[in-house]
């Protein structure tokens, strides 16, 4: 995923927050993969797991959404 992002010729300020941001991505992927597989299994609590990875997956697509519309004209 990092690879694909671009990060490998970026400056390494520009280089950590991509990687940042694309672990957040892959941890709310992750949450919310547990938390189907946990509901489908009955145990530990899928939804518990499903709404940290809603939540996480909601902030950092709005995140993102921000630099595209406001951040990359200035």
């Amino acid at each position: 995923m990092l690879r694909l992002r671009g990060t490998g010729t970026a400056d390494p300020a520009h280089r950590v927050s991509a990687t940042v941001v694309a672990a957040l991505g892959a941890g709310a992927a992750g949450l919310i993969f547990l938390g189907g597989l946990f509901c489908a299994l009955q145990v530990l609590g899928g939804l518990y797991w499903l709404v940290p990875g809603v939540i996480l997956g909601f902030s950092v697509g709005l995140v993102n959404a921000w630099v595209a519309l406001i951040e990359i004209l200035r």
